[in-house]
């Protein structure tokens, strides 16, 4: 993962704390923020199921 990515996962971490809360974000944001954390996993991460994502957020 380079810097750019760490710093893209970082600033969507407060919009996704709104997703799983349910304070207001629409579905078009939280479907965007997915495809992003998906494309900023690491490799040997990659296979894991999209359900996983939430660790982020701890």
């Amino acid at each position: 993962m380079t810097t750019g990515d760490s710093a893209r996962l970082i600033a969507l971490r407060a919009d996704y704390l709104r997703v799983l809360t349910g304070a207001g974000v629409d579905e078009g944001l939280a479907s965007e923020m997915a495809n992003l954390l998906e494309e900023c996993r690491p490799d040997h991460e990659a296979s894991s199921s999209p359900g996983d994502v939430g660790q982020l957020a701890h």
